[in-house]
């Protein structure tokens, strides 16, 4: 397990982490009747029918103020998407189940109601479905109704916009942290997060995120990652960036620029094959590649300008729909020091 995974984990085991979670990302009815004070810790491991013992990543319960029952939220943190997600969701849920039904630990005689979430970090989008029935073969109306469907909430962090104020939600800090491209933005993170996590049971938050922000140094500036100790602490990682900022603004730009090739790659190399194969010969594939890139590049070079800048106006995206690819690749390279929208899309901006 990795460093990421480890942190994750460690901040997810707090209930403040879960509860800014729940309240500021899941948009549904019931998140206004969970009593939050009542969140606990629930053991997530169990052990199958073939005495295989299994773990989730995280399992909490909560009280519904409305009832006496009691709500198991099931979360699942992944690094990269996994075709079959639902069906493995399926299996921790009849774990869990099961574990549940031999503890009697029912609501009226009855198991209680579960609420599974899946947290995607991952840089790439998340395409796998998010329900057994979408991966099942159709068939007649007779059998479909036997057809089990299990379906999982999907939390996509690069997607998702953040909760309202960001600055007193710990889910909103973290995936800042994790997906900001702006060395000032995570600096003002992290003295936020030292200031805020000064209390002895936020213990486990505070190292949940300083293994994070050390990782974040490790990737902006090596040499000075490796020599400072293990357990660095958010406001020293925090020190840091403000006395080595032009080292972590350069290493961060190349660092940013490296994931837009490589995305674009990608991104253009599937494009690429699937039109090939529609047109069935070799300059389809190489035309198909060509384009793919092209508008893959295009795609990322909008999400990045309005990252920075903000939405962009219809005359504005038409501008970049239409410019070739070495303008493309000098927006791109010149987003960092470009000081608004219009300086960075004037005429003369290429290199």
């Amino acid at each position: 397990m990795g460093i990421y995974d480890k942190s994750y984990q460690l901040l997810f085991s707090h209930p403040q982490m879960v509860r800014d979670l729940i309240q500021g990302y899941v948009h549904e009815d019931w998140v206004q009747d969970l009593d939050f004070a009542s969140l606990e810790r629930a053991s997530g491991r169990y052990t199958s029918s073939k005495l295989v013992s299994r773990e989730q990543d995280v399992v909490w319960r909560a009280r519904l103020r409305s009832s006496e029952i009691v709500l198991y939220i099931l979360m699942e943190l992944q690094a990269r998407p996994e075709k079959l997600m639902a069906v493995r969701m399926m299996g921790y849920l009849a774990g869990l189940y099961e574990r549940l039904a031999r503890e009697r630990k029912l609501c009226g005689g009855l198991l209680p109601p579960v609420f599974p979430i899946v947290l995607y970090r991952g840089k790439r989008r998340w395409s796998a479905p998010c329900t057994t029935a979408d991966l099942i073969a159709p068939a007649s109306e007779d059998l479909r109704r036997y057809t089990p469907r299990v379906e999982f909430l999907l939390l996509e962090e690069r997607e998702l916009e953040p909760a309202s104020p960001p600055e007193h939600n710990l889910a909103s800090s973290l995936f800042a942290l994790e997906h900001s491209q702006e060395p000032e933005i995570i600096l003002k993170v992290l003295r936020d997060l030292a200031l805020r996590l000064s209390r002895p049971e936020q213990r486990d938050l505070r190292q949940g995120f300083s293994a994070l922000a050390r990782q974040l140094a490790w990737e902006c500036d090596p040499g000075w990652a490796e020599q400072v100790e293990m357990d660095i602490d958010i406001a020293e990682v925090a020190m840091t960036i403000k006395s080595r900022m032009k080292i972590w603004e350069k290493n961060y730009k190349a660092k940013v620029l490296a994931r837009i090739l490589e995305e674009g790659k990608a991104e253009g190399k599937a494009q690429g094959k699937a039109e090939g194969k529609e047109e069935g010969r070799a300059e389809g594939r190489a035309e198909g590649r060509a384009e793919g890139r092209a508008e893959a590049k295009k795609a990322l070079l909008q999400k990045l300008l309005e990252k920075k800048f903000g939405p962009l106006s219809p005359v504005e995206r038409e501008l970049i729909e239409n410019a070739d690819h070495e303008q493309v690749e000098a927006w791109t390279l010149r987003i960092f020091d470009a000081a608004s929208l219009g300086e960075l899309l004037l005429p003369s901006s290429r290199p």
